[in-house]
């Protein structure tokens, strides 16, 4: 995939000669990204319409032809209909089945279907209309806000506008549209409806549960909670509505710090704040939260049977200290000296996938724990290159050939696939 955008860069494909990919999105089983350009590039499965284009049926090109599935879904390909309506996209959002595009002008364009426990769920709900939206489209509902940041979890979406308001949509039988959604009416929330929150700067999804961040940076978390993956000690195991996360206050972080990102994957859920510091809660039973058995959360619990499976409040997640050219990619170590503030491994940003999580740290690296069954971590053994790490305790940096001539800008979790943004970096 590298060479493929590679080639494209140097013919002048992404957006002039030399131009790349400005933002990235990993789903279930597909891939989204944007170019310098904004035009959106889709590949991966097609499930129920996940890429936004036919990769069946005839050729579009010459009718006489019939395209080649494999070849069309496995091929990074521009979405035409966004191109032609000159639809110019800053980023990308992907679920299990379901994409979304934002466009300069705050507008939002949705493709692909949601799921239920039941199978096959629709798209929009309206009567009469498919099951499955195989183009980019506009949603009604969504055609009079101006929009900032979009978030998908594995069968829900949320739309953050510009005023702070939270629009949420899709699959809502584990409460994580923040509202009830009787199951008689479940179709309705398909329907994209504002939740009762205000002064909202920031969005995140997890799998079946939802995250929104205040300009005051009071994180409110919602939906399956049976983990403890909504970070709020004594909830149920489903919360019904957006609900404070008392340990992630800004008060109780310190240093003037606050959480600047939320996001989630299955069963656990992950924090970035401003200062560099990660917490995660959830479930910890295949290494999801990256800590070590030395971390206070499991030496001395406030619930040792809770500990067992999972921590119900969000714990520090300590990094290993910066590469070396001895060691390009050094253990946690012991948690003393892992947990010293400042952080000596800044974090900006996360990216959570099913049972496992990545994050860019300040310098440039990337780093991976929890359980990757499909080489997912990106990691490899020590005593043999050649066979995959499937489950790493503690954050651990992902290096390959010539990894030091790249700088790390930004990565994808998809639900069994991974995608990195870097930069070529100048001698």
């Amino acid at each position: 995939m590298q060479k493929f955008f590679k080639t494209a860069s140097d013919e002048g494909k992404l957006g002039g000669e030399g131009a790349g990919v400005e933002s990235l999105a990993a789903g279930g089983l597909h891939t989204l990204v944007v170019d310098e350009a904004g035009k959106v590039w889709t590949w991966g499965t097609n499930d129920d319409g996940a890429l936004g284009r036919m990769v069946e049926g005839p050729d579009p090109e010459d009718p006489t032809k019939t395209i080649d599935s494999d070849v069309a879904e496995s091929t990074p390909t521009v979405l035409k209909p966004l191109l032609d309506e000159e639809f110019r996209a800053v980023s990308v959002a992907a679920g299990n089945n379901v994409s979304l595009a934002l466009g300069t002008n705050g507008q939002l364009r949705a493709w692909g279907s949601f799921r239920s426990n039941e199978g096959a769920f629709g798209f929009d709900g309206r009567p009469g209309s498919a099951r499955i939206q195989y183009l980019p489209t506009t949603l009604e509902a969504l055609t009079k806000d101006v929009f900032v940041q979009i978030a998908c979890g594995g069968d829900h979406c949320l739309a953050l506008t510009e005023s702070g308001h939270v629009y949420v949509w899709g699959t809502g039988e584990q409460f994580q549209l923040g509202r009830k959604v009787l199951e008689r009416h479940k179709k309705r929330g398909l329907f994209p409806e504002k939740l009762h929150l205000r002064n909202i700067v920031s969005i995140g999804c997890g799998a079946y549960h939802s995250f929104a961040i205040d300009k005051k940076g009071v994180v409110f978390a919602w939906g399956l909670n049976v983990k403890r993956q909504c970070g709020i000690p004594g909830e149920e195991d489903q919360i019904l509505q957006p609900t404070a996360i008392p340990a992630l206050h800004p008060d109780v972080l310190g240093h003037g710090a606050r959480v600047i990102q939320a996001s989630g994957g299955n069963h656990h859920s992950v924090f970035v704040t401003s200062d560099g510091r990660v917490y995660a809660c959830g479930t910890l039973t295949d290494s999801q939260l990256g800590i070590g058995e030395d971390h206070p959360a499991i030496v001395d619990p406030e619930d040792e049977e809770e500990a067992k499976f999972a921590m119900s409040e969000p714990v520090l997640v300590p990094f290993p200290p910066p590469p070396t050219a001895d060691k390009p990619d050094p253990d946690v170590g012991p948690y003393a000296e892992a947990s010293v503030y400042p952080p000596r491994t800044p974090i900006v940003r996360v990216s959570v996938g099913t049972d496992y999580s990545l994050a860019v740290s300040k310098s440039g690296h990337v780093y991976s724990w929890g359980d990757g069954q499909s080489c997912e971590l990106g990691l490899t053994k020590e005593e043999d290159d050649e066979e995959s790490v499937v489950q790493q305790k503690t954050p651990k940096r992902i290096i390959w050939k010539n990894v030091d001539n790249w700088f790390v800008q930004d990565a994808g979790a998809g639900g069994q696939h991974c995608v990195l943004l870097v930069k070529k970096i100048e001698e």
